[in-house]
């Protein structure tokens, strides 16, 4: 599950792989955060039953997460 935090913008929050992530996305419109937020559920529920593979060791997790399994090298 992915949440939003409103501190001087939004931020993106998850867990993924026993690690915490966030990312600020600069912007305070809620109709676009929460499509990101929605979007990053369906992936991390995509790569945990299997229809997208794990990142990679090499990959930017949270950008991978965003991009729907796109490899996304560090």
């Amino acid at each position: 599950m992915a949440t939003l935090e409103q501190i001087n913008g939004y931020h993106l929050r998850f867990h993924f792989g026993g690690k915490a992530f966030r990312r600020s996305w600069g912007t305070t419109n809620d109709d676009d955060c929460e499509a990101i937020k929605k979007q990053a559920e369906v992936h991390l529920h995509h790569i945990n039953v299997g229809l997208i593979d794990q990142p990679p060791q090499n990959a930017e997790v949270i950008q991978s997460i965003l991009s729907g399994g796109k490899s996304v090298a560090k």
